[in-house]
């Protein structure tokens, strides 16, 4: 009987060990097929990186992408003055753009039906907002007695917000119809801005440095000096 009781417990001692071991060598397992599961999802989000320029660019300024993945921006050509606007596929294939009578052009936004919104300015330096249809095709417009508009976004519908040269917003429909609109306590823009159209801003642009920034610094100048020749 006292060999019997010895060998049950060298048994179960034989047991447990075997068990423990078992667990271990299971848990070792896990987390290694863990790490490995970790380092392949690791590597497949890891993201990738496309770098793009259109023929002739000297400096590309991509401003917003769609869910189909077209891509709209402005790009400088070897002037280094004027800039154009551009459309990106999906499969790369790039498109350069003006609205008639542009020269230079700001697209800002794009929808996902691939409709494009933005700003360019006239040969009088008049800034005027636009749409560009998918096929191409362009709508230029201004809200009513707005002498400058700068469209920021275009929704799935088609509508079309952004500011105009007094800084008040507007909301442009798909059929054309504007509203504007200004938040609750928002300061009125000064009597001079509105009576007393700006002088254009200078057309020439340093070598280098961006004509949108450069024309948005000019027509700021431009009201700050018709301030402080206000009576």
């Amino acid at each position: 009987m006292k060999y019997v009781v010895g060998f049950l417990r060298s048994f179960a001692a034989v047991t447990q060990f075997s068990a423990a071991a078992l667990w271990k060598g299971m848990l070792a397992l896990c987390l290694s097929l863990c790490t490995v599961g970790l380092s392949l999802a690791a590597n497949a989000h890891e993201p990738t990186f496309t770098t793009f320029d259109l023929p002739g660019s000297t400096g590309t300024a991509p401003q917003s992408i769609n869910a189909a993945g077209a891509i709209t921006g402005s790009y400088t050509d070897a002037s280094f003055v004027q800039q154009h606007g551009f459309l990106r596929a999906r499969d790369g294939t790039l498109t350069s753009f003006d609205p008639p009578g542009a020269t230079t052009t700001f697209p800002k936004s794009i929808n996902p039906a691939g409709e494009v919104t933005g700003y360019y300015a006239d040969a009088s330096f008049v800034i005027h907002g636009f749409l560009r249809a998918r096929d191409g095709t362009f709508t230029t417009f201004n809200p009513p007695g707005a002498t400058t508009t700068v469209p920021q976004s275009i929704n799935p519908a088609g509508a079309i917000t952004g500011t105009d040269a007094i800084f008040h917003g507007f909301l442009r429909a798909r059929d054309g119809t504007f509203t504007t609109f200004d938040p609750p306590g928002a300061p009125s823009p000064p009597s001079i801005l509105r009576a007393r159209p700006a002088p254009p801003p200078k057309a020439s642009m340093q070598r280098g440095r961006s004509p949108e920034l450069t024309l948005t610094r000019a027509l700021c100048n431009t009201a700050s000096c018709a301030l402080a020749t206000a009576p």
